[in-house]
């Protein structure tokens, strides 16, 4: 089951949204991802990635928040791994590479998430687009 939130910063206004987690979907969305790796579509980083994994290699993915320290702002996005090792994403801004922020679901439930932008503490947004769907 996946599900979406948005956030709001009550101290600078700065908002985001996002379908996260993993659903039914989930195996079709990683045998495209794969496809899509094959072809380029992750540059060559991405094909040497998905090259390296053993006949018998399972992509992993699920959608999670990653954090740009550069932009200084959140994206979601798929976390994929092969046989336990991880594809480093980057910020299609900057070209940074993005911390993956796992724990984003729970640090934003008990107070801990802070802004991106001006380190005042995340909170529900309940008017977003994305407030209080659950998706499969």
């Amino acid at each position: 089951m996946g599900q979406g939130l948005d956030v709001k910063c009550p101290s600078c206004g700065y908002k985001f949204g996002a379908l996260l987690g993993e659903g039914k979907t989930t195996g079709y969305y990683a045998k495209k991802i794969q496809e899509e790796m094959k072809v380029g579509k992750y540059g060559e980083e991405g094909k040497r990635f998905i090259a390296k994994a053993r006949d018998d290699g399972i992509l992993d993915c699920q959608k999670i928040v990653f954090e740009c320290k550069t932009c200084k702002d959140l994206s979601s996005d798929a976390a994929m791994a092969i046989n336990g090792e991880a594809f480093p994403r980057k910020c299609s801004r900057c070209e940074t590479p993005l911390k993956p922020w796992f724990s984003f679901e729970s640090d934003l439930y008990m107070g801990s998430a802070k802004c991106p932008k001006c380190g005042g503490t995340l909170e529900d947004d309940y008017d977003g687009i994305y407030a209080c769907t659950c998706w499969d």
